[in-house]
């Protein structure tokens, strides 16, 4: 049984992220990175706007790719997933699914995932990544540990909602 846990999701914490696999969900609008991809952006000295500026990945739905950290922060490698116009968290679930199923074949037992950028207005982070937690259990993927980036004490602030996704993905609370 995998746990779930919490942890910092700004420049230190990425630092001393141990996770083999970073997921960064991204909306189509997304024209600079913003919050935890922007923090990655930093770090990969502006990689990810550059990939989005000249459109090797625009966030579109369904829309996948593989890079290397190139050894900037602590996990070797980072799945971006394209989420499409940005929308509630209730309707990507299948998207969910399919990113859960992907990363479990690419070999990611511990991940650290990261909220949507940019953030829904009706969303905020913590529904973002619950939904997340909950399409797992659809899936063949069982996780090691899934690390909860929080972009700014969003997710300390709803670890009830946490606990029960976690539980219903059939983790336990690493806190």
């Amino acid at each position: 049984m995998g746990t779930v846990r919490i942890a910092r999701a700004d420049l230190a914490g990425l630092d001393s992220l141990a996770a083999d696999s970073l997921v960064l969900p991204m909306f189509e609008v997304c024209a600079q990175p913003r919050s935890v991809a922007g923090y990655v952006d930093w770090r990969l000295s502006g990689r990810l706007a550059k990939m989005l500026k000249t459109k090797k990945f625009s966030g579109q739905a369904e829309e996948a790719l593989l890079m290397s950290s190139l050894g900037r922060i602590g996990t070797d490698r980072i799945f971006l997933f394209g989420l499409g116009q940005p929308q509630p968290p209730n309707k990507l679930t299948s998207m969910m699914r399919q990113q859960a199923s992907m990363l479990f074949e690419a070999g990611t037992r511990h991940l650290a995932l990261a909220p949507p950028s940019p953030a829904v207005a009706d969303a905020p982070s913590p529904a973002f990544l619950i939904r997340w937690l909950e399409a797992i259990p659809a899936t063949a993927a069982r996780f090691d540990e899934v690390v909860l980036l929080d972009p700014g004490d969003e997710l300390l602030m709803a670890q009830d909602g946490l606990h029960t996704a976690t539980n219903k993905a059939g983790m336990t609370w690493g806190g």
